[in-house]
């Protein structure tokens, strides 16, 4: 028994501790800019193409406005679509649809709109919105060391990220929610991270199921910080017909 107790210690011995959820996110938040930084960011413009799809790719542009308003524009065969959020309510006018086809989007999407709208996203201040998240494990992504953390949302729906062990960064997300009885994941990458003006921001994206063949990917071209952004662009429409 003695002999068993002095290898438990010696193999405890051996095992680094995982560093704190707030070490590694304070490293996070250093290497995104600082708090200071992004707090004096209260909206941003990104420019970009998005492709659906073989064949299939179109210009975009992105608004985010503190603290969840978003708006995403993109132009197919000469018509515009927009998929918005104004903190309230998502909505969607189809390219294919004249001005006043702007349409609400059900309850279920707009939960999922509502948990991708943080303006500084879900780890920045993660204790004062009332979620949880904890370091699962140090692992490898590619070739390259990663920490994988776990956030839960006072919804029940969770997320899964990884952060590379260089600088924190997020290079990749599993979001896990449940509609209907079903269980939904989706995966979503990011690469390709710049200074923008003192913030270090992805310019690369892909988006979709996992396991699932159909993916969207954004590549910006260019990221604005603090445009003029009017309130009304986010609105919907039809919100005074309610």
């Amino acid at each position: 028994m003695l002999a068993g107790i002095l290898v438990s210690a010696l193999l405890a011995q051996g095992v680094a501790p995982l560093p704190s959820v707030d070490e590694i996110l304070a490293r996070n938040l250093a290497s995104r800019g600082g708090q200071e930084r992004l707090s004096s960011v209260t909206s941003m413009r990104f420019t970009g193409r998005m492709t659906f799809g073989p064949g299939h790719d179109a210009p975009v542009v992105i608004e985010m406005k503190r603290p969840n308003k978003v708006r995403l524009e993109f132009r197919v065969e000469g018509m515009t679509g927009i998929q918005a959020f104004d903190g309230q309510v998502a909505w969607q006018l189809p390219p294919y649809r004249g001005p006043d086809g702007a349409e609400r989007l059900p309850e279920r999407e707009t939960a999922a709109v509502r948990l991708q709208s943080d303006f500084d996203g879900p780890l920045v201040g993660w204790k004062e919105k009332g979620l949880e998240v904890k370091v699962v494990a140090e692992e490898t992504l590619g070739d390259q060391p990663a920490w994988h953390l776990s956030i839960g949302f006072p919804d029940g729906s969770t997320k899964d990220v990884w952060l590379d062990g260089e600088r924190c960064l997020e290079r990749k997300s599993e979001s896990r929610r449940r509609v209907e009885g079903q269980m939904l994941v989706g995966e979503s990458l990011l690469s390709d991270y710049r200074d923008v003006e003192g913030l270090v921001l992805p310019h690369a994206f892909e988006n979709g199921p996992k396991g699932g063949r159909d993916r969207q990917k954004l590549v910006i071209s260019k990221i604005e910080l603090n445009p003029q952004l009017d309130d009304a662009r986010f609105s919907w429409p039809n919100r005074a017909k309610e």
